[in-house]
C-alpha cells in the first residue's frame, strides 16, 4: 500500500479554521475585560433598550429624591418658624400675667408686648425658602412631584393653611391696641383666650407639618430602595453580558487547542510517508 506525498490539504484547512478560532478568541477577551470579576446568573439577554429605560427609571427617581429633600427642608424651616413664634407668644402671656399680679405696670407690660408682637410680625413675614416668603397670606398651596409618574399618588401637598399668614393679628384674632386695651381695662381672661387661640392655631400647623414630614421620610425610603433596586438590575445585566463573552472566550480556547491538536496530526502525515519510502 502506497502513500502519496502531496501538498498537505488537511493541513491548511485546519490552519485556516485555527486562525478564525483565534481571532474569535482575542473579540471574545477583549470583551471579557470590561469587568473584573464573573458572577453565577441566570441567563439574561441584555438590550439598549432595557438599559435605556432603566436608565430613565433612575433619573425620575433622582429628580422625586431631589422634590422630597426640598419639600422636608422647606417644612423645617415652616416648623422652626412656627417654633420661634410660639416662643414670643408665651412671653407675652408672661408679661401679662405679671401685668395682673401687679409686678409690672401697665406702661411696662405694653412697650414689652409692642416689642414681642414686632418680632412676631417680623419673623412671620421673612420667613422664606429659597427666596420665597412661606407666610405670604397669598393662599397657596405648594406640591411636590415625589414620585416617577404624574398621578395625584405621586404627590405630595401642602396644603395653604400650613402657609397661611402668622401674623399675631391672624393667629389671635385681634388688633394691637384691642390688645391693650385688655390690659387697661384688666380683662385677663378675654386676653388670654386670644393667646390660647394663637397657640392652637400655631400646633395645628405644626401637627399638619409632622404628618407631612412622615410622608417625605416614608417617600424617601421608598424612593433609596427603588434606586437601590434597579442599579442592582443594571449591575446583573452587565454581569450577564460579561459571563456570555466569558463563555463565548472559553469555547474558542477549547476550539483553539483542538485546532492545534489537529493541525499537529495533520503535519505529521508528509513525515510519516517520507520514513515509510
Amino acid at each position: 500500500m502506497a502513500l502519496t506525498i502531496n501538498t498537505n490539504i488537511g493541513s491548511l484547512v485546519v490552519k485556516k479554521d485555527l486562525q478564525d478560532i483565534t481571532k474569535a478568541l482575542g473579540k471574545a477577551l477583549k470583551q471579557a475585560k470590561i469587568a473584573d470579576s464573573f458572577k453565577d446568573i441566570e441567563t439574561i439577554v441584555a438590550t439598549p433598550q432595557i438599559n435605556e429605560k432603566l436608565n430613565t427609571q433612575l433619573n425620575a427617581i433622582s429628580v422625586a429624591q431631589d422634590n422630597v429633600a426640598i419639600g422636608s427642608s422647606m417644612l423645617s424651616t415652616a416648623d422652626v418658624s412656627l417654633d420661634l413664634i410660639s416662643d414670643r407668644l408665651r412671653k407675652i402671656q408672661t408679661v401679662a400675667q405679671d401685668t395682673e399680679s401687679e409686678n409690672i405696670t401697665n406702661d411696662t407690660a405694653k412697650a414689652e408686648i409692642e416689642k414681642l408682637w414686632n418680632e412676631i410680625d417680623k419673623i412671620a413675614s421673612q420667613a422664606e425658602f429659597n427666596g420665597q416668603k412661606l407666610f405670604d397670606n397669598s393662599n397657596k398651596e405648594v406640591q411636590f412631584q415625589v414620585g416617577t409618574d404624574i398621578s395625584n399618588a405621586s404627590k405630595i401637598i401642602v396644603s395653604a393653611e400650613v402657609l397661611s399668614d402668622s401674623t399675631v393679628a391672624t393667629l389671635a384674632g385681634i388688633q394691637k391696641s384691642d390688645f391693650f386695651e385688655f390690659i387697661e381695662s384688666k380683662n385677663y381672661s378675654a386676653l388670654y383666650e386670644k393667646l390660647e387661640n394663637a397657640e392652637v392655631q400655631i400646633n395645628k400647623r405644626k401637627h399638619n407639618i409632622n404628618e407631612l414630614q412622615s410622608k417625605f421620610d416614608f417617600t424617601a425610603d421608598a424612593l433609596d430602595v427603588k434606586y437601590a433596586n434597579i442599579t442592582s438590575s443594571m449591575s446583573t445585566i452587565k454581569d450577564a453580558d460579561i459571563v456570555i463573552s466569558s463563555a463565548d472566550s472559553i469555547k474558542s480556547q477549547i476550539l483553539e487547542q483542538a485546532a492545534q491538536s489537529l493541525s499537529s496530526t495533520a503535519n505529521q502525515i508528509p513525515s510519516v510517508a517520507i520514513n515509510l519510502m
